[in-house]
């Protein structure tokens, strides 16, 4: 075995630059479902207003609000995945440069296998940053779901808007108009409470999924944790060997049992 005294080796990419210091990404979609309340319609407002005050309940709110606050929780876990991605991959980068730059300050037997090592440790990062953008990627179709469910709620409403102001034109109409008004707001008021109830059993399903992808996601997550065990494992190796004489430790490490072997140099 033979190493270059003159020599180094070096990190291509800085894997911790994507990371937000481990805190979780904002999510970004929760003024999205705030914008669409002026979408509603102008006169719907005064009649919710109405429904709240007779029963309690806000309709508006129980409609909008709930999946703003999942659209958004969403939004921010798609936003880590995306950094966890790039980071894995940074790491990948970092192991297959350094796979490359070994012949260079290290050559022999000891010097080959820690390439191998290296460059297994390469692709298992690249897998895992596959993994992870195939997650973000779903949590952005579960994000654009949520995001139509919204839209097809404020048209419903603005559907209903329609008809509250064709209700009001027909009052202002005169005694005829005063009577049909009479006839049809009590029906129109029910239909608009049902209406909102059947949106509101929409998005409930649409949370129960979400819930559904979260789930399978901690699956994926703790495949994942795997990848990070076998890295602690060969970190572990190398931090047991440091006191110990180059060769030796090489041999142990990578040619006498992997980082196991390490350890029991």
């Amino acid at each position: 075995m033979a190493m270059s005294r003159g020599a180094g080796v070096h990190e291509v990419r800085d894997a911790g630059a994507v990371v937000r210091g481990g805190a979780r990404p904002p999510g970004t979609e929760g003024a999205f479902v705030d914008g669409l309340r002026d979408d509603c319609g102008l006169l719907i407002g005064g009649v919710l207003e109405v429904v709240r005050r007779l029963t309690g309940r806000d309709l508006l709110t129980e409609l909008l609000e709930p999946l703003a606050g999942d659209m958004d929780a969403v939004s921010s876990m798609r936003a880590g995945w995306v950094e966890l991605a790039s980071a894995t991959g940074a790491v990948g980068e970092n192991y297959r440069a350094l796979a490359g730059q070994v012949p260079g300050v290290w050559q022999g037997l000891s010097a080959d296998a820690a390439v191998g090592l290296a460059e297994r440790m390469a692709v298992a990062h690249d897998e895992q940053r596959e993994a992870a953008t195939l997650v973000a990627e779903q949590l952005g179709h579960v994000v654009s779901v949520s995001m139509a469910t919204a839209e097809v709620v404020c048209a419903a409403l603005q559907f209903l808007d329609g008809l509250v102001q064709e209700l009001l034109l027909d009052a202002a109409t005169g005694p005829l108009g005063w009577t049909k008004a009479a006839a049809t707001s009590p029906r129109m008021v029910v239909r608009m409470v049902r209406l909102i109830d059947q949106g509101r059993d929409a998005i409930t399903d649409l949370l129960r999924a979400v819930e559904l992808a979260v789930a399978a996601l901690r699956r994926i997550e703790a495949l994942l944790d795997a990848l990070s065990a076998l890295a602690a494992v060969v970190e572990t190796g190398a931090h047991a060997g440091a006191g110990h004489d180059m060769a030796a430790v090489a041999e142990a490490g990578f040619l006498d049992g992997g980082p196991a072997g390490a350890r029991a140099a």
